[in-house]
């Protein structure tokens, strides 16, 4: 009997291990991204929930966000992030979760009254490493998180352009 239930305790452990390994979003846990959170939630009542991940090969945050935003408060938000996120903190995150390559972009993900869902959002921030797709280190191509654009969800496009 006991031998069935150390087997069982195996063979569920490296079950567990497959499941956890498999899962490609990394949660990022780094001080500068803890205090950067811990700021924002504080500086806004409306942010229930603000978290990071990271995806090869992008950085994703996504917060959930109580009450309607208007284009001025998206603005603001887009510009917290600006602080955050230039590139030499994208290398530190390069360097901590993706064996020191930069990741190319970031998107932070906003969800309004609701819980997250897949890609139910109501807006996506985003910037880019590189102005094009192309990914390389032409000096013509890199724009180092300095462009950001506000979306809305499905089919209402580009809302702002910075």
């Amino acid at each position: 009997m006991k031998k069935k239930i150390f087997l069982a305790g195996i063979i569920l452990s490296a079950v567990l291990l497959i499941l956890v390994e498999s899962n490609p979003n990394k949660r990022v846990r780094m001080k500068e991204v803890r205090q950067f959170t811990e700021t924002m939630c504080r500086s806004d009542e409306h942010i229930k929930d603000l978290k990071f991940y990271f995806r090869r090969p992008t950085l994703r945050a996504e917060m959930v966000y109580e009450g309607p935003l208007e284009k001025e408060k998206l603005i603001s938000i887009t510009e917290d992030f600006k602080a955050l996120v230039d590139v030499e903190f994208m290398q530190k995150i390069g360097d901590t979760y993706w064996g020191g390559a930069r990741p190319s972009g970031f998107e932070l993900y906003i969800y309004c009254d609701k819980d997250k869902e897949g890609n139910n959002y109501d807006y996506l921030i985003y910037s880019q490493y590189n102005k094009t797709y192309k990914v390389d280190e032409n000096p013509d191509n890199i724009d180092g998180y300095k462009t950001w654009t506000i979306s809305g969800a499905e089919n209402e496009g580009v809302l702002y352009k910075d």
